[in-house]
């Protein structure tokens, strides 16, 4: 008797196999997907979600009216809780198990403003208070393990403006405290900088000044003039990491602003944010160009090919989009979510 042809046999195996195969992949990047995160926003209802840098394979991770993910996106910090509390305790949270760690004291909820990610994801800088009426502010490390919190040394002054930024390199932290006395209506602070290995502290500069945000040579910061009753100008100033070379960059016009909100990598670009819009700042020269109108700038791509920034509907119902924008002159922009602020992205 003839043998059969075992052609057919071996065509359905090898088919089979690859089915497998394929399957096996699509289920690896499902996994990988579900394990790290590139963007993270807020949603109707304080709903925290993270997804790849395309918006795809979202998903829900908390509630919480502001969120901030961590450098390899694997972690991501939510504070202001379910709903919009003057402070509210932070919690971090795996992307892929949905585990959380709480820090142990209290954080400003309702404003985007922004802690500092170590560079390897394990520790987070932020300034937190005693209690929900905003007493007693410090600049703290949040281990993201565990939540424990380490105090740092800040010096005189009460520790404000909420943001604080990390240099490249990861040794230093730059941060703003108000040099007022308690009650006064003026408005006086100083740009410090703390080495995180010697805890050793420098004023660079005082004044009225804001929202720093550390470049690979440069610090660039907000600075304000003007009064309650004539309105206030904001704009971007940039000063050597030893505290030389000061110098404002923008030119704002009475009542508008620019404020600073980060740098490329290598520090040849700067984002800034007005009141409703994003514009791209030159760190050499000061020229500044229009990214959007309506759309404000939110971060940064460490390449400095795009930034996020999201749309402002008037609404808390439904509120703006998420949009992602070209650096490039007449370059593309992508809506990325629909009703959701506050964008952060992994680095």
């Amino acid at each position: 008797m003839p043998e059969r042809d075992p052609s057919a046999a071996v065509l359905r195996a090898r088919c089979r196999f690859g089915v497998a195969l394929i399957a096996a992949a699509a289920a690896a990047l499902a996994q990988a997907a579900c394990a790290s995160a590139a963007i993270s926003v807020t949603r109707p209802g304080s709903r925290i979600l993270v997804a790849r840098n395309d918006g795809t394979h979202a998903k829900t991770v908390g509630f919480a009216t502001s969120s901030f993910l961590s450098p390899n996106g694997k972690l991501v910090a939510l504070r202001g809780g379910d709903h919009c509390a003057p402070t509210s305790p932070m919690q971090i949270v795996d992307v892929a198990s949905g585990a959380s760690v709480q820090a142990h004291g209290f954080f400003l909820g309702c404003m985007p403003n922004h802690p500092a990610w170590s560079h390897d994801s394990k520790t987070l800088y932020s300034v937190r208070v005693d209690d929900r009426d905003g007493a007693n502010p410090r600049l703290v490390s949040v281990n993201a393990a565990t939540g424990v919190e380490t105090v740092l040394p800040s010096g005189n002054g009460r520790v404000t403006g909420w943001d604080v930024s990390l240099s490249p390199d990861g040794t230093r932290l730059a941060f703003v405290v108000d040099l007022s006395t308690p009650g006064s209506l003026a408005f006086h602070t100083a740009l410090r900088v703390l080495n995180l290995h010697s805890r050793k502290l420098q004023t660079l500069r005082t004044g009225k000044l804001l929202s720093p945000v550390f470049g690979p040579t440069k610090i660039a910061f907000a600075v304000s003039r003007g009064t309650p009753a004539t309105g206030f100008t904001v704009d971007t100033a940039v000063i050597g990491q030893n505290g030389g070379g000061y110098r404002v960059l923008t030119h704002a016009r009475a009542n508008r602003s620019f404020t600073p909100i980060g740098f490329s990598a290598n520090g040849a670009r700067l984002l800034g944010a007005t009141t409703t819009g994003s514009v791209a700042i030159n760190p050499r020269t000061g020229a500044v160009r229009t990214l959007s109108r309506t759309i404000r700038a939110a971060v940064l791509a460490s390449s400095g090919r795009f930034m996020l920034g999201y749309s402002d509907s008037g609404s808390g119902i439904n509120p703006g989009n998420t949009w992602r924008i070209a650096w490039a002159r007449g370059g593309a922009r992508r809506l990325l979510f629909r009703h959701a602020t506050f964008p952060s992205l992994s680095r």
